[in-house]
């Protein structure tokens, strides 16, 4: 398991608690293997941006509620999903 924070103390504070890895660059975690599912955590701005990211990255993901700021991004979200399990 792995925790990524920009914040560094936040991010220490729960790996210490569940026994997992730190990060603070979310690239870092996408490039590796043994990572499979992916849940972001962000402001709803990001969400669909990081959410996107991880499915580029060929990795199941879990979205927070709103899964995006517009109905355009989400629609992005669903298709990109859609066209990775169709592989």
């Amino acid at each position: 398991m792995t925790v990524c924070d920009l914040d560094s103390k936040r991010a220490q504070t729960v790996a210490e608690k569940f026994g997992a890895e730190t990060y603070m660059n979310s690239r870092k975690v996408l490039k590796r293997k043994d990572v499979e599912a992916v849940s972001v955590c962000t402001w709803s701005t990001n969400l669909a941006i990081a959410a996107v990211r991880v499915l580029k990255a060929e990795k199941h993901v879990f979205v927070e509620k709103p899964m995006a700021s517009t109905l355009r991004q989400a629609k992005k979200i669903v298709n990109l999903a859609g066209e990775e399990n169709a592989t």
